[in-house]
């Protein structure tokens, strides 16, 4: 008996529990009252002011000086002859001129600019020596396409052997070189055949007349030297 009094007072108490706990929950119920009117309100952020960009001064460069005015001069009027005028005879002037042959002038040879050369080439014979024509042209007058520069003879270099030369050749109505001669050499017959199997290979710009290319004689001084 007593167990089930004990378990109906448990009982009766977790039931008031329940309620009590269930009460704090719910809690008071709060009257709210609707939102008959409402107003939006719109923010409107704006942009941040912007300063005046700084205004350039643009110097003006002072006028330039007027330049003084001469002043001018009145015209002065002839003032009239008084008086009788005689009028003078005109002597007759025979001029005389003595002419006199001119005097002949020596025509000198065009200035020939010599080519500096520096390399190795086989040793060769010295050709022979031709006469040559009597009208000729610096080559330096006409203008090069192809002039490589000949080779120095090894023998040469290695005697140190320096030397100068004067080839004589013509340039024909195509530009080609032909009859290469040696004019001057010294020594003789160290450079002379390097010099020719050179200038064979050379090549110009035609030299014309009246519109047409012509063949033409031109002379070359080259100078054989060594470095150091």
């Amino acid at each position: 008996m007593r167990r089930v009094a004990y378990l109906s007072l448990a009982l009766l108490l977790n039931l008031a529990l329940f309620q009590f706990m269930a009460g704090l929950i719910a809690g008071p119920k709060l009257g709210i009252k609707p939102i008959l009117h409402a107003h939006p309100i719109d923010f409107v952020r704006l942009p941040p002011p912007q300063e005046p960009p700084p205004e350039r001064r643009v110097r003006t460069p002072p006028p330039p000086p007027a330049a003084p005015k001469a002043p001018l001069s009145s015209p002065v009027s002839p003032e009239p002859i008084r008086g009788n005028v005689r009028e003078l005879p005109t002597p007759d002037l025979a001029l005389k001129v003595q002419t006199s042959p001119a005097p002949q002038i020596p025509l000198a040879a065009p200035h020939l600019p010599s080519l500096l050369v520096e390399g190795e080439v086989q040793q060769a014979a010295s050709p022979v020596r031709v006469p040559t024509h009597p009208g000729y042209i610096s080559a330096s007058e006409l203008v090069a396409i192809v002039r490589p520069p000949p080779l120095y003879p090894p023998e040469a270099r290695s005697r140190r052997i320096e030397g100068r030369v004067v080839v004589e050749f013509t340039v024909t109505e195509r530009g080609e070189v032909q009859d290469p001669v040696i004019i001057e050499a010294n020594p003789p017959g160290v450079f002379d055949q390097a010099v020719l199997e050179t200038v064979r290979k050379w090549r110009f710009r035609p030299k014309e007349q009246n519109g047409k290319p012509i063949a033409v004689r031109a002379r070359q001084p080259l100078e054989f030297r060594l470095r150091g």
